[in-house]
């Protein structure tokens, strides 16, 4: 999965989501889809 210039690499699990830096994970239990974007917390974003 590509957003903008960012690739993220697809999770096999939440363990392996939360050991990759940009990834995503599916529960199709849940029907969640899970991204984990990192974050630059100085960096000011306005979300519309």
């Amino acid at each position: 999965m590509q957003a903008a210039n960012n690739k993220y690499v697809k999770a096999g699990s939440m363990e392996e989501l939360n050991q990759q830096e940009r990834s995503y994970y599916f529960d199709a239990g849940e029907k969640v889809l899970y991204v984990k974007i990192p974050v630059n917390e100085s960096h000011a974003v306005k979300i519309k």
